[in-house]
């Protein structure tokens, strides 16, 4: 406040002591966000201070004018240009609604789209320096002032936008029975699809996500099953070892047992012979214990080989199921992540197309790639034009444009000399001299009328109100590129013609086309 408002206006904007956080923007900008998550739209465009409010062409975000970050500025604002736009909470909401629609039609390139064409008209038509509203059309909606949608098809889409948004609008009742209603009708059902679109594309990522997590967690689980395998392997492994060297034991004590009463047999004296009886026993026990010692190696042989494979046979029986489980689900989960990869490998080529298109847009204005991948593809497209066609002939564009052509203007260039002297108290001077001077001619380039440019499968025509001009492919010699038209230069013709047109380098890309589709080329 201590400083004086000459001081101000003499400040950079950038060495302002400025922010959108904690001034009367902060709130308006938030309840926009609001508005856009409740009719299901996530995306937010991004905001910055500037000089005026404004949507760069192809950015998902809009500029907001810098005096509104602080009541000072706004106060100096109001004084030197008698208003501030957007100072109100009204008007505020009025245009961030408006500018909301520009930067989701440049994030989502909905303008591309041939329903947006029909239902709002051309968003590549030329931007009027001003315009001529009428106050009784139905056509278009009501938003901000001046009847600011009859300005451009791109501030049409922008505007109806910003109804469409506004919370409690009632659009359905307020413009029925308008033209202007479609409009809206079609922005309901286009931004729906794009939330639907958004929400089905984060569902899906959502649950793949879920299914690798669950994967992970059974490979885990599996991992952990062939551990406990091989653990219960080698504990039945070390129980029928013990058991055997147990009756290896038995055995060998029993054979000691047997070499004794051998002995014994073989110095047996006389009326003794019942003693020999029970050793007869001794003999089938111990044949026994041999026949076990067969078994018992013949059970322990199995299990060394299957600890050799790692891969043991003898499990617990409720592992089993889990480990088939477990075995089915890796499986799902190498599938999963196969997927993962694929869709991850498609959407980086994605990425790199739209990178690729964006700098091609970039460099010619518009998306030349799409374009001429479409007519690659399906061939040009017929439209409607105020030409009277010829027999197989068909129109493919039908343009706004401006005939203009070269023509020479002179000058004289020189000096005079000579003297003056008053009459009288008069206050008029009489002059007396000679002037001398030579002619210059100069080549300009002037505007003679006005009208549309219709290219057809045989000849580019222009019709006007005064002037119309033909030029059939066959005779097209050269056609010069400018930034605003095209210098069409034709046989038998020493000056070209100049149309006037937005987007020449588009035209000039269905002229090759055809040009390169023509018989003999």
């Amino acid at each position: 406040s201590l400083i004086s408002d000459e001081r101000l206006l003499d400040t950079r904007l950038c060495d302002l002591p400025i922010r959108i956080k904690g001034s009367f923007l902060e709130p308006h900008i938030k309840r926009l966000y609001s508005e856009l998550n409740d009719r299901g739209i996530r995306f937010k465009p991004h905001v910055w201070l500037s000089a005026e409010w404004f949507t760069p062409d192809g950015v998902p975000g809009f500029a907001i004018p810098f005096y509104l970050a602080h009541s000072r500025l706004m106060k100096l604002e109001r004084k030197q240009m008698l208003e501030v736009e957007g100072g109100t909470d009204v008007e505020c909401m009025r245009i961030l609604r408006h500018e909301a629609g520009h930067a989701i039609d440049n994030a989502f390139r909905l303008h591309f789209k041939r329903r947006w064409h029909r239902v709002f008209g051309l968003f590549t038509q030329r931007y009027p320096d001003s315009y001529k509203p009428k106050p009784n059309s139905r056509r278009y909606v009501l938003n901000l002032d001046a009847w600011y949608a009859q300005a451009h098809p791109a501030e049409d889409f922008a505007e109806s936008f910003a109804v469409w948004l506004q919370p409690r609008s009632n659009w359905r009742r307020r413009y029925r029975g308008w033209t202007a209603l479609r409009k809206l009708e079609y922005t309901d059902q286009n931004l729906l699809r794009v939330s639907d679109l958004i929400r089905e594309v984060k569902r899906q990522i959502g649950s793949l996500q879920r299914q690798a997590g669950k994967a992970r967690r059974y490979k885990t689980l599996m991992l952990e099953l062939q551990h406990l395998d091989t653990q219960l392997a080698r504990h039945q492994f070390d129980v029928l070892q013990g058991e055997i060297t147990e009756r290896q034991g038995r055995v060998e004590q029993l054979r000691a047992d047997e070499g004794s009463l051998n002995e014994l047999e073989e110095h047996k004296p006389t009326g003794l012979k019942h003693l020999f009886q029970p050793l007869t026993r001794y003999g089938k026990e111990l044949r026994n214990l041999s026949a076990d010692r067969t078994q018992a190696s013949a059970k322990l042989r199995p299990i060394l080989i299957q600890l050799a494979q790692q891969a043991p046979a003898t499990t617990v029986p409720a592992a089993d199921g889990l480990r088939r489980e477990a075995l089915a689900m890796q499986q799902e989960a190498a599938r999963i992540e196969q997927s993962v990869a694929t869709k991850q490998s498609a959407l980086n080529e994605l990425i790199s197309e739209i990178a690729h298109r964006q700098e091609v847009a970039k460099q010619y204005g518009f998306d030349a790639l799409l374009i001429l991948g479409s007519l690659e593809a399906y061939g040009p497209k017929a439209v409607d034009s105020p030409l009277v066609l010829k027999k197989g002939e068909q129109a493919y564009l039908s343009w706004p444009a401006g005939l203009a052509r070269h023509v020479s203007k002179m000058t004289f260039v020189g000096g005079s000399q000579g003297m003056s002297f008053p009459i009288g108290r008069t206050g008029i001077r009489y002059r007396l001299g000679t002037f001398r001077g030579h002619p210059v001619t100069q080549d300009v380039i002037r505007r003679i009328d006005d009208g549309t440019l219709v290219l057809t499968n045989q000849r580019l025509v222009f019709i006007g109100g005064s002037k119309s001009t033909s030029t059939p492919l066959a005779k097209l010699l050269h056609v010069e590129v400018y930034t605003d038209g095209l210098g069409v230069f034709q046989e038998g013709r020493e000056n070209p013609n100049i149309y006037l047109i937005g987007q020449p380098s588009q035209f000039m890309l269905y002229v090759n086309f055809l040009l390169s589709r023509a018989p003999g080329t």
